[in-house]
Protein backbone atom coordinates (compact mmCIF):
# COMPACT_ATOMS: atom_id res chain seq x y z
CA UNK A 1 0.00 0.00 0.00
CA UNK A 2 2.89 2.29 0.76
CA UNK A 3 4.25 1.71 -2.53
CA UNK A 4 1.33 2.84 -3.82
CA UNK A 5 0.56 5.67 -2.31
CA UNK A 6 4.04 7.20 -3.34
CA UNK A 7 3.60 6.28 -7.48
CA UNK A 8 3.32 9.14 -9.53
CA UNK A 9 0.08 10.19 -11.33
CA UNK A 10 1.80 9.00 -14.44
CA UNK A 11 2.74 5.76 -14.24
CA UNK A 12 -0.32 4.53 -11.82
CA UNK A 13 -1.76 2.14 -14.39
CA UNK A 14 1.72 0.48 -15.13
CA UNK A 15 2.55 -0.11 -11.37
CA UNK A 16 -0.97 -1.76 -10.68
CA UNK A 17 -0.79 -3.65 -13.72
CA UNK A 18 2.02 -5.10 -12.79
CA UNK A 19 0.18 -5.89 -9.09
CA UNK A 20 -1.90 -7.52 -10.78
CA UNK A 21 0.09 -9.71 -12.48
CA UNK A 22 2.30 -10.97 -9.28
CA UNK A 23 -1.09 -11.44 -7.67
CA UNK A 24 -2.37 -14.13 -10.85
CA UNK A 25 -1.29 -16.79 -8.92
CA UNK A 26 -2.30 -16.25 -5.33
CA UNK A 27 -5.60 -16.08 -3.55
CA UNK A 28 -5.83 -12.90 -1.28
CA UNK A 29 -9.17 -13.78 -0.42
CA UNK A 30 -11.13 -15.83 1.52
CA UNK A 31 -14.67 -17.92 0.04
CA UNK A 32 -18.15 -15.60 0.79
CA UNK A 33 -19.74 -16.81 3.73
CA UNK A 34 -23.28 -17.93 4.10
CA UNK A 35 -23.33 -17.49 7.75
CA UNK A 36 -21.37 -14.82 10.26
CA UNK A 37 -21.16 -13.96 14.28
CA UNK A 38 -21.33 -10.54 14.44
CA UNK A 39 -22.01 -7.76 17.33
CA UNK A 40 -24.71 -5.32 16.81
CA UNK A 41 -23.83 -1.58 16.77
CA UNK A 42 -25.55 0.26 19.52
CA UNK A 43 -24.61 4.15 17.93
CA UNK A 44 -26.21 2.85 14.78
CA UNK A 45 -28.99 0.93 16.65
CA UNK A 46 -29.73 4.38 18.25
CA UNK A 47 -29.90 6.43 15.03
CA UNK A 48 -32.07 4.33 13.76
CA UNK A 49 -34.61 4.62 16.18
CA UNK A 50 -34.13 8.57 16.04
CA UNK A 51 -34.54 8.52 12.52
CA UNK A 52 -35.77 5.26 10.94
CA UNK A 53 -36.89 2.97 13.55
CA UNK A 54 -38.95 0.71 10.57
CA UNK A 55 -35.66 -0.40 9.56
CA UNK A 56 -34.64 -2.58 12.50
CA UNK A 57 -37.39 -4.96 11.78
CA UNK A 58 -35.68 -6.36 8.94
CA UNK A 59 -31.93 -5.17 9.26
CA UNK A 60 -29.30 -5.39 12.20
CA UNK A 61 -26.73 -2.55 11.92
CA UNK A 62 -23.13 -4.69 12.68
CA UNK A 63 -20.28 -3.37 14.97
CA UNK A 64 -17.59 -2.37 12.82
CA UNK A 65 -14.27 -0.90 14.16
CA UNK A 66 -13.80 3.04 13.70
CA UNK A 67 -10.21 2.63 12.46
CA UNK A 68 -10.18 5.21 9.70
CA UNK A 69 -10.93 1.25 7.25
CA UNK A 70 -14.49 1.09 8.28
CA UNK A 71 -15.28 1.30 4.74
CA UNK A 72 -13.67 -1.51 4.14
CA UNK A 73 -14.25 -3.55 7.05
CA UNK A 74 -18.01 -2.90 6.49
CA UNK A 75 -17.85 -4.40 3.22
CA UNK A 76 -15.65 -7.54 4.52
CA UNK A 77 -17.75 -8.36 7.45
CA UNK A 78 -21.04 -8.06 4.78
CA UNK A 79 -19.29 -10.74 2.35
CA UNK A 80 -16.95 -12.74 4.14
CA UNK A 81 -18.47 -12.93 7.49
CA UNK A 82 -15.49 -11.11 9.29
CA UNK A 83 -13.54 -7.83 9.20
CA UNK A 84 -10.37 -9.41 9.14
CA UNK A 85 -10.42 -9.37 5.23
CA UNK A 86 -10.24 -5.46 4.88
CA UNK A 87 -6.47 -4.74 4.08
CA UNK A 88 -6.87 -6.95 1.00
CA UNK A 89 -10.22 -5.42 -0.38
CA UNK A 90 -8.62 -1.76 0.35
CA UNK A 91 -5.56 -3.18 -2.14
CA UNK A 92 -7.52 -4.37 -4.81
CA UNK A 93 -9.51 -1.37 -4.76
CA UNK A 94 -6.74 0.69 -5.45
CA UNK A 95 -5.86 -1.71 -8.26
CA UNK A 96 -9.63 -1.25 -9.25
CA UNK A 97 -9.48 2.03 -9.58
CA UNK A 98 -5.67 2.14 -10.90
CA UNK A 99 -6.66 0.54 -13.75
CA UNK A 100 -9.23 1.89 -14.72
CA UNK A 101 -8.78 5.29 -13.94
CA UNK A 102 -11.15 7.31 -16.76
CA UNK A 103 -14.54 5.60 -14.93
CA UNK A 104 -13.23 7.62 -11.42
CA UNK A 105 -11.62 10.39 -12.81
CA UNK A 106 -14.19 13.16 -12.51
CA UNK A 107 -12.13 15.52 -15.42
CA UNK A 108 -13.31 12.44 -17.34
CA UNK A 109 -16.16 12.45 -19.61
CA UNK A 110 -16.54 8.88 -19.45
CA UNK A 111 -16.42 8.72 -15.48
CA UNK A 112 -19.21 6.32 -14.24
CA UNK A 113 -22.67 8.04 -13.92
CA UNK A 114 -22.57 8.97 -10.32
CA UNK A 115 -19.38 10.63 -10.30
CA UNK A 116 -21.64 13.49 -12.35
CA UNK A 117 -24.21 14.07 -9.93
CA UNK A 118 -24.44 17.21 -9.10
CA UNK A 119 -25.68 16.50 -5.92
CA UNK A 120 -22.42 14.51 -4.81
CA UNK A 121 -19.10 16.07 -4.69
CA UNK A 122 -16.66 13.13 -5.73
CA UNK A 123 -12.85 13.71 -5.11
CA UNK A 124 -10.71 14.79 -7.73
CA UNK A 125 -8.49 11.57 -9.15
CA UNK A 126 -5.36 12.72 -7.26
CA UNK A 127 -7.20 13.11 -3.80
CA UNK A 128 -8.83 9.77 -4.35
CA UNK A 129 -5.69 7.67 -4.98
CA UNK A 130 -4.01 9.47 -1.69
CA UNK A 131 -7.03 8.63 0.05
CA UNK A 132 -7.30 4.90 -1.17
CA UNK A 133 -3.84 4.16 -0.59
CA UNK A 134 -3.65 5.58 3.07
CA UNK A 135 -4.13 2.61 4.72
CA UNK A 136 -6.46 4.16 7.98
CA UNK A 137 -7.43 7.02 6.11
CA UNK A 138 -11.20 7.71 5.87
CA UNK A 139 -12.59 7.28 1.83
CA UNK A 140 -15.68 8.42 0.59
CA UNK A 141 -18.61 6.78 -1.62
CA UNK A 142 -16.39 6.44 -4.69
CA UNK A 143 -14.25 3.96 -2.33
CA UNK A 144 -17.55 1.54 -2.35
CA UNK A 145 -18.11 1.86 -6.47
CA UNK A 146 -14.62 0.64 -6.74
CA UNK A 147 -15.15 -2.55 -4.05
CA UNK A 148 -18.49 -3.22 -5.83
CA UNK A 149 -16.47 -3.46 -9.10
CA UNK A 150 -13.86 -5.26 -6.95
CA UNK A 151 -16.48 -8.43 -5.88
CA UNK A 152 -18.99 -8.45 -8.59
CA UNK A 153 -21.70 -7.23 -6.21
CA UNK A 154 -24.21 -4.57 -5.82
CA UNK A 155 -23.83 -2.92 -2.43
CA UNK A 156 -27.32 -1.06 -1.01
CA UNK A 157 -25.67 2.40 0.58
CA UNK A 158 -28.22 3.68 3.41
CA UNK A 159 -27.97 7.39 4.49
CA UNK A 160 -30.30 7.72 7.82
CA UNK A 161 -32.83 10.61 6.85
CA UNK A 162 -32.53 13.34 10.07
CA UNK A 163 -35.41 15.03 8.47
CA UNK A 164 -38.11 12.70 6.97
CA UNK A 165 -38.82 14.60 4.42
CA UNK A 166 -35.59 14.46 2.69
CA UNK A 167 -33.80 11.24 1.31
CA UNK A 168 -29.93 11.76 1.06
CA UNK A 169 -28.45 10.75 -2.49
CA UNK A 170 -26.53 8.37 -0.63
CA UNK A 171 -29.22 6.19 0.02
CA UNK A 172 -29.22 4.52 -3.30
CA UNK A 173 -28.05 1.18 -4.94
CA UNK A 174 -24.36 0.88 -6.18
CA UNK A 175 -23.40 -0.66 -9.14
CA UNK A 176 -19.84 -0.67 -9.59
CA UNK A 177 -18.17 -1.78 -13.56
CA UNK A 178 -19.67 -5.03 -15.14
CA UNK A 179 -21.73 -5.10 -12.62
CA UNK A 180 -25.46 -6.09 -13.03
CA UNK A 181 -29.06 -6.27 -11.59
CA UNK A 182 -28.57 -10.18 -11.34
CA UNK A 183 -25.06 -9.73 -9.22
CA UNK A 184 -25.88 -10.73 -5.32
CA UNK A 185 -25.97 -7.61 -2.92
CA UNK A 186 -24.82 -6.27 0.25
CA UNK A 187 -26.13 -3.57 2.54
CA UNK A 188 -24.26 -0.28 4.93
CA UNK A 189 -25.45 2.04 6.57
CA UNK A 190 -23.86 5.78 6.90
CA UNK A 191 -23.29 6.07 10.57
CA UNK A 192 -21.41 8.14 13.69
CA UNK A 193 -18.99 6.99 16.49
CA UNK A 194 -20.38 10.11 18.21
CA UNK A 195 -22.89 9.59 21.06
CA UNK A 196 -26.33 10.11 19.32
CA UNK A 197 -28.47 13.03 20.76
CA UNK A 198 -32.24 12.92 21.19
CA UNK A 199 -32.25 15.88 18.31
CA UNK A 200 -29.75 18.03 16.62
CA UNK A 201 -27.11 17.60 14.49
CA UNK A 202 -25.32 14.14 14.10
CA UNK A 203 -21.56 14.16 12.63
CA UNK A 204 -21.81 10.89 10.42
CA UNK A 205 -18.06 9.64 10.22
CA UNK A 206 -18.51 5.52 10.19
CA UNK A 207 -20.03 3.05 8.13
CA UNK A 208 -21.66 -0.42 9.07
CA UNK A 209 -22.67 -3.47 7.87
CA UNK A 210 -26.50 -4.33 7.80
CA UNK A 211 -27.49 -7.79 8.28
CA UNK A 212 -30.91 -8.68 7.17
CA UNK A 213 -32.92 -10.27 9.30
CA UNK A 214 -32.67 -14.19 7.85
CA UNK A 215 -36.75 -14.55 9.50
CA UNK A 216 -37.79 -11.47 7.34
CA UNK A 217 -40.93 -12.15 5.50
CA UNK A 218 -41.21 -8.83 3.43
CA UNK A 219 -38.37 -7.50 0.92
CA UNK A 220 -36.17 -5.43 2.51
CA UNK A 221 -35.80 -2.22 1.52
CA UNK A 222 -33.26 0.65 2.00
CA UNK A 223 -35.24 3.82 0.80
CA UNK A 224 -37.25 6.21 3.39
CA UNK A 225 -40.77 6.15 2.76
CA UNK A 226 -41.06 10.27 1.82
CA UNK A 227 -39.01 11.94 -0.62
CA UNK A 228 -38.56 15.66 -1.80
CA UNK A 229 -37.82 17.17 -5.09
CA UNK A 230 -34.21 18.09 -5.19
CA UNK A 231 -35.45 21.60 -6.39
CA UNK A 232 -36.55 22.27 -2.85
CA UNK A 233 -33.34 22.01 -1.27
CA UNK A 234 -31.40 24.26 -3.32
CA UNK A 235 -31.24 26.99 -0.70
CA UNK A 236 -30.01 25.25 2.17
CA UNK A 237 -26.91 27.08 4.08
CA UNK A 238 -24.57 23.78 3.42
CA UNK A 239 -20.79 22.64 4.15
CA UNK A 240 -18.37 19.42 3.10
CA UNK A 241 -17.69 16.39 5.59
CA UNK A 242 -15.07 14.46 4.56
CA UNK A 243 -16.97 11.65 2.77
CA UNK A 244 -17.85 13.83 -0.18
CA UNK A 245 -21.17 15.12 0.33
CA UNK A 246 -22.95 18.45 0.41
CA UNK A 247 -24.15 18.97 4.23
CA UNK A 248 -26.86 21.17 5.54
CA UNK A 249 -25.72 22.93 8.69
CA UNK A 250 -28.60 21.73 10.88
CA UNK A 251 -28.15 17.98 10.54
CA UNK A 252 -26.95 15.20 8.27
CA UNK A 253 -29.46 15.61 5.24
CA UNK A 254 -27.56 16.06 1.82
CA UNK A 255 -28.73 18.98 -0.43
CA UNK A 256 -28.77 20.00 -4.20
Amino acid sequence: MADLHGVSIDYIEARCLQIQRCLQAVTILPRPASTSNFVRCARAVQLLQRTQPSMLEQWTPVYIEGDGNCMFRAISQAVFGTQDVYMQLRLLACLEVGTHRALYDTSNPACHELLKRDILLPPAFPDLWLELTSLGQACTYVALLALSAVLSCRVSSFFPPMQSAFVSPLTLEITGRAVSANCPSVAVMWSTLAAVPDRGPVDINHIVTLQRHVNSAVQPTLLPTQTTASSDLVHVPATINSYGITMCLSGINTVA
